[in-house]
């Protein structure tokens, strides 16, 4: 997921920190080359000029840097750590979902066709042993469970889809079939 991953590059900056402020120990050699030209006296009154230097860190050999870096990046990949756990909670949570609202829809789907029961209603009441009253609660009743189908379909795509983000996939767009 992205922001695992951003977590693992912010870590990453901080360690390149630390192993950065390591390197103040090294002395700073400076070299300095030009000219010099004065007011005072004559025009052409020039000369070259030659300089070196060797900063020696006696105090500053970046402990602190260092120190700032490391306790950082520490506590960046605890950041991480702890979001790894959530995000493996929140998959685990996600399937155990999906796998309910599943087995929800297949075992409401699982006990017959809506339709047989129009069908047997309909013969029955042209038989003229049923009135048109339980003809039309038949068909309520029917029009019921397809509802209740569709919901249940639908709670299971969307327990999919919230697995998906959990794992960090990219949902297909409208349209796109399952």
């Amino acid at each position: 997921r992205g922001d695992v991953a951003a977590l693992d590059n912010e870590a990453e900056r901080a360690d390149l920190l630390a192993r950065a402020s390591r390197r103040r120990i090294v002395p700073d050699l400076s070299l300095t080359a030009g000219t010099k030209t004065t007011d005072a006296g004559t025009p052409d009154d020039r000369g070259p000029v030659v300089a070196g230097g060797l900063a020696i860190p006696l105090f500053d050999r970046g402990q602190g840097g260092r120190a700032v870096a490391t306790a950082e990046s520490a506590l960046l990949r605890a950041r991480r750590a702890k979001l790894v756990r959530l995000v493996e909670a929140e998959i685990e949570a996600a399937y155990a979902e999906v796998e309910a609202r599943r087995r929800a829809e297949e075992d409401y789907t699982a006990h017959g066709n809506p339709e047989d029961l129009l069908r047997i209603a309909r013969a029955t009441y042209e038989g003229g042993a049923m009135r048109i009253l339980e003809l039309l609660d038949a068909y309520r009743t029917v029009l019921a469970v397809t509802l209740r189908q569709l919901e249940l379909h639908a709670a299971a795509r969307r327990a999919e889809a919230a697995l998906g983000l959990a794992m960090g996939m990219e949902l297909p767009g409208p349209g796109a079939s399952r």
